[in-house]
């Protein structure tokens, strides 16, 4: 019986062990900056496909992937709802990833 506690325990810290090792390098941690962003083309519009993160809106993540400071609010709800369907835009989940539109400069 001593033998079988003593074979438990053993066995439960390397079970320990190698799920610490494999949680520290399957890249569930990321160190990179902008990871979360995916570009993409969809319904003649750039889009982006980022990760919300606690604290982020829908007109903060289009103001950082946009370079215009000109944008109209309404017509960026009304672009983030159609890439979005089941989505509202005023209450994201932090850590989901959603399609968020990029505007391209008009003339030039």
């Amino acid at each position: 019986m001593n033998f079988f506690k003593k074979s438990l325990i053993f066995i439960t810290i390397i079970l320990l062990f190698a799920s610490i090792y494999h949680d520290m390098t399957s890249g569930s941690i990321s160190t990179e900056k902008d990871n979360n962003v995916k570009t993409q083309s969809d319904l003649n519009n750039n889009t982006v496909h980022v990760q919300v993160l606690p604290g982020q809106t829908v007109l903060s993540i289009v103001e950082k992937h946009n370079n215009s400071k000109a944008l109209d609010v309404a017509e960026i709800i009304k672009d983030f709802k159609k890439l979005n369907p089941n989505t509202e835009p005023y209450h994201l989940d932090a850590y989901k990833y959603y399609y968020f539109p990029v505007y391209s400069k008009k003339g030039g």
